[in-house]
């Protein structure tokens, strides 16, 4: 019997990583290699679209899809993995008004813009990882990279940390734009929570949880590739 064709939509807890859930589900289901249409860092929860069976072959397609993740950042500190791995510092430099300043700041971002990669990332640098080089002790210097962010909205702003909306491109790493948003306000800042909650036409309000998924949850090839142009062709043996 052939191995069932589609994708998984899996709401990844913070913790594991991407890869970790993935290697999970392949012992529970038994449905052979998993891959999946962009990866998650273990600080970041949400949406992980997982590919099963022939569907492995649209991995390139479907991970140019748009996606969305709701942030948060917190100011006036910096760390050296843009996350909350850190290590954290504090800078000693003054947090504007962020429900004044963030909107312009933000605006300037929109666009096709040039964004460098964290250091503690998965990019090859001479053959080697960069997060292995970052790790130890010899910080690689990536070339910016550009990317594509359609819009960043503000869902909440405090003293020192705000809530951001960000429907970007493939590629565009919110650990790099959350740095570039706190140089911009001279404070520095580090993504301190990331969900993305949208992948394509995949949102997470419909995904389960890894441990709970089963075959029934598979949805179909034809339903991912259904939004997709058609060409029917006749073939004459």
């Amino acid at each position: 019997m052939p191995t069932p064709s589609g994708v998984f939509l899996i709401d990844k807890p913070v913790g594991p990583s991407s890869r970790a859930a993935l290697d999970a589900m392949e012992r529970r289901l038994s449905m052979g290699a998993f891959g999946h249409t962009g990866t998650l860092d273990p600080l970041a929860s949400g949406l992980l679209v997982v590919l099963a069976g022939s569907a492995r072959r649209l991995q390139d397609l479907l991970m140019g899809s748009r996606k969305v993740y709701d942030a948060e950042l917190t100011f006036g500190v910096t760390s050296e993995t843009l996350d909350g791995e850190g290590p954290l510092s504090p800078t000693d430099r003054p947090v504007p008004l962020l429900d004044a300043a963030l909107g312009p700041v933000l605006a300037s971002l929109i666009g096709e813009v040039e964004q460098v990669p964290p250091a503690h990332s998965a990019i090859h640098v001479e053959g080697k990882r960069s997060y292995d080089l970052a790790r130890k002790g010899s910080v690689p210097k990536l070339k910016p990279r550009r990317v594509r962010i359609d819009s960043i909205d503000v869902l909440s702003a405090a003293e020192s940390s705000a809530r951001i909306r960000v429907t970007c491109g493939p590629g565009t790493y919110i650990r790099s734009l959350a740095r570039d948003i706190g140089e911009a306000f001279g404070c520095g800042a580090y993504l301190s929570g990331l969900r993305r909650i949208r992948n394509g036409r995949f949102d997470v309000s419909d995904a389960v949880a890894p441990d709970a998924v089963g075959t029934n949850d598979l949805v179909t090839l034809s339903d991912v590739l259904a939004p997709f142009a058609r060409i029917d062709v006749d073939r004459k043996i």
